[in-house]
């Protein structure tokens, strides 16, 4: 093939014809196509801005995010550590800073620009439509998982990651770069420094170049193509490195690992709930559309591949399979799926009707009233999102806010407190259960000296090693646990049954909502040396108080 011919303008054109490429043995003009931005109506970007910004704005309160404004805080104050997480936590702790209602206004923007690239990459061209009904439907789908979490923002990259991948998907273009433009290398390069979900997007950028591999046939140039791209995806990979996981950053995502652990466990110990598949998922979230909408965007998804099978892309089809596993075997990745999803389906299934039209055409009549019954729909939907109604309960009306957890908070200052009044040493430390309580502690508290060694807890949840926990509470200087009952983990709950039945070695110190302080008396102590005398919760005054 010869080289690529630079687009030129034939005579009596006052437009460019765009790039030439060989047709048949000639040099033809290749027709540009024409402008995304020409056929997306105005109106449809303005709602699909609005259903984004609106589905993420709820107050914060997850936990988790007290550890990454902990850890922030702590790499700007230089006294910290670089985590895989480095840049979220400095960035967030940036807006923070300037109040919690910026974060959460900035997370709800980014969902909203999210989502008009999502309508853009659908590529609306005669079917506007049915980019904008896709669209909503898989932004709908993100919406249970839309928290201030290092997942969410992780949907930004990828979206940037899909526009690399999808915008060159028309063939042949002899003119292509076969390597990936420089911004692609910096966007994985920024995102392994954010959150260590960016292997989704290596998975998904591999399946594309496996695809359009496949798609290419048994062309003369196939193997030098496959060269290129695994050379291309080498130098990704090698960018993706440069962080402080380093080659350890490669791994599964940490909610695979659960999922995994929930299909090898049989003793029942498990409490969440990974896949939408699993029998309790529709019970605990039958109230939640958001939740329910991963259904119909999967059904719909492999319905838009039969029915397009003239158009059949493998480009297309693999990161959409391979998302889709990754999505039903943990829920809290159906955003990424969705992501994905929501573009390609739109492209299918406008194809499809594009084709239909030549044969069938729709009347006017009908186009109208489909118009009209769509604005309906994008009003009723934004009334209905507004107090929450699509993504279950509790039901609120929209605001941006973080909500400070209070039990957390006094806990925190209890210790702080004792800490001042000089009730332990200096050396000792105290053990935390729940790694959400480890955050939050680390924010409120950041003097206190935590641990949260998975092997002293394997000890103490085991009657049995009970000898052993003792040795190890004393080697480390443990003398205060503490627990918070809203673990989902349950091992809080396990340990919360067992001290309370042993109030001579773990006498209550604080109590307050569902976290709980316990000291710890060493049995082995001198006889009168007793550190918690006076001060234990009275938990009968507690229960009969006036």
């Amino acid at each position: 093939m010869p080289s690529p011919v630079p687009a030129a303008t034939q005579p009596g054109l006052t437009q460019p014809v765009g790039p030439l490429a060989e047709r048949d043995g000639r040099i033809v003009p290749q027709a540009a196509p024409p402008a995304v931005l020409d056929h997306l109506p105005i109106g449809g970007m303005a709602f699909i801005a609005l259903f984004g910004v609106l589905l993420a704005s709820f107050p914060a309160r997850n936990l988790d995010l007290w550890q990454h404004l902990a850890e922030g805080r702590s790499l700007i104050s230089g006294n910290g550590s670089f985590s895989p997480t480095w840049l979220y936590d400095v960035l967030s702790y940036g807006v923070f800073s300037l109040g919690g209602t910026w974060l959460v206004a900035l997370k709800a923007l980014l969902i909203g620009a999210v989502g008009v690239l999502m309508l853009v990459l659908a590529r609306p061209r005669s079917h506007a439509g049915i980019a904008i009904a896709v669209t909503s439907l898989a932004l709908l789908s993100m919406g249970s998982r839309l928290m201030l979490q290092p997942a969410t923002f992780s949907l930004v990259f990828l979206a940037l990651v899909l526009w690399q991948l999808l915008r060159d998907e028309r063939e042949p273009r002899p003119q292509v770069n076969y390597w990936p433009d420089w911004w692609l290398a910096l966007v994985f390069l920024v995102w392994a420094n954010v959150d260590l979900r960016f292997v989704l997007g290596l998975g998904v950028v591999a399946l594309t170049w496996l695809g359009q591999g496949f798609d290419r046939g048994a062309r003369s140039d196939r193997g030098g193509f496959a060269l290129r791209r695994m050379a291309a995806f080498a130098l990704l990979v090698a960018v993706c490195c440069l962080s402080p996981s380093h080659v350890n950053g490669l791994r599964l995502p940490p909610e695979l690992y659960s999922a995994a652990a929930s299909l090898h466990d049989t003793s029942g110990q498990v409490q969440s709930v990974n896949s939408p598949f699993d029998r309790d998922y529709l019970r605990l979230f039958q109230e939640s559309p958001a939740a329910l909408a991963f259904y119909p965007l999967m059904v719909l998804g492999l319905l838009s591949f039969l029915v397009n099978r003239r158009e059949w892309r493998w480009s297309r089809f693999l990161p959409f399979l391979g998302l889709g596993v990754v999505a039903a075997l943990q829920v809290r990745l159906v955003p990424f799926f969705a992501l994905v999803a929501g573009p390609i389906m739109a492209r299918n299934l406008q194809e499809y009707f594009t084709a239909q039209d030549d044969t069938k055409p729709l009347r006017p009549l009908w186009r109208r009233l489909l118009q009209g019954l769509s604005v309906v729909l994008a009003i009723a939907f934004l009334i209905a999102l507004w107090p929450g109604w699509l993504q279950g309960p509790p039901f609120e009306r929209r605001r941006w806010a973080v909500e400070t957890p209070t039990t957390l908070k006094q806990g925190a200052e209890f210790l702080q407190s004792a800490q001042q009044q000089n009730r332990w040493s200096d050396r000792s430390q105290t053990l935390h259960v729940s790694p959400d309580a480890v955050g939050a502690f680390a924010w409120f508290y950041p003097n206190d000296r935590v641990t949260r060694d998975g092997q002293i807890l394997e000890l103490l949840l085991d009657p049995e090693q009970t000898e052993r926990a003792r040795e190890q509470l004393r080697k480390l200087e443990i003398n205060r646990v503490v627990v918070h009952a809203g673990d989902p983990s349950g091992a809080s709950l396990t340990l919360l049954d067992r001290f309370l039945t042993e109030p001579q070695e773990w006498p209550v110190l604080h109590l307050a909502g569902g976290v709980l302080v316990f000291g710890w008396r060493d049995p082995a102590r001198a006889p009168g040396d007793d550190p918690f005398v006076g001060w234990e919760v009275n938990l009968d005054q507690l229960a009969f108080r006036p």
